[in-house]
């Protein structure tokens, strides 16, 4: 049977998701998974159509978990458009170690965002809905120092594999800071003419998130000159600056 049923619809495997099934069966899926060479071959079966059905799959899985896994508050959590296959291919070009994974990853991808101290919440819940599903996980970066308990970073990455949902998914889960900067990120990569500020520049990224981890609002002048200071280093008039990017900016230091 080449077919599989989901709560909202009837789907065909793909050669791809047959294949990546296959290797997860056999190998498992875990730290060591990011290295393997087997998903540069697998990236290459990845057609139009798997982009399609990734994307329909993680929408089902936004209704099914977004209230869990946003601690009840379901707009804090977001999936990322479909992916195109050029990207794919772009990424299969690279050449560092985990780039071929990389390719594979994050077909769906979801982004939660929190207050870091609820980070430690949503991975639990995470933890219960791959468990309760038969699934693997695996956290690529951890953010608690083992020696104090203390956060680290304002952002943990999770990567997922259900086989119901037969792709491999992606998990943004922090501050919201951070995917607004890393969306940034996304859009100069794609343009790089585009004209918007770069909030890495100046490690201005890392003394926010400094800021935050600290927990201390005594941060929010000196960072605000350095943001009013970033903008007009990129050459744009000030009178761009929307009046509530700013108040959310000195707002978010609150979490």
């Amino acid at each position: 049977n080449n077919k599989r049923t989901t709560n909202i619809k009837y789907m065909p495997h793909t050669e791809y998701t047959k294949a990546l099934q296959s290797y997860v069966k056999t190998n498992g899926f875990n730290g060591n998974t990011m290295t393997s060479d087997v998903f540069y071959e697998l990236g290459k079966k990845l057609t139009d159509m798997d982009m399609l059905l990734a994307n329909d799959l993680a929408t089902e899985f936004m209704n099914t978990y977004a209230v869990k896994l946003s601690l009840g508050r379901p707009k804090r959590m977001t999936c990322k458009p479909a992916k195109s296959l050029a990207r794919v291919h772009q990424k299969l070009a690279y050449t560092k170690p985990c780039a071929a994974f990389n390719a594979n990853s994050d077909l769906a991808a979801f982004r939660v965002n929190v207050e870091i101290n609820d980070i430690k919440n949503v991975s639990k819940c995470l933890r219960e809905i791959v468990t309760e599903n038969n699934g693997y996980l695996f956290q690529q970066n951890s953010i608690t120092d083992p020696e104090t308990g203390l956060l680290t970073d304002i952002v943990t990455y999770y990567f997922v594999y259900i086989p119901e949902y037969e792709y491999i998914m992606e998990f943004h889960i922090g501050h919201e800071f951070a995917a607004y900067v890393f969306t940034r990120n996304s859009m100069l990569r794609d343009n790089p003419e585009c004209k918007i500020v770069n909030f890495m520049s100046n490690d201005f990224y890392n003394h926010v998130k400094e800021a935050i981890l600290a927990g201390k609002r005594t941060f929010a002048e000196p960072l605000r000159t350095e943001f009013l200071a970033l903008w007009d280093q990129h050459g744009l008039p000030r009178e761009q600056i929307d009046s509530k990017l700013v108040g959310w900016f000195l707002d978010m230091m609150c979490y």
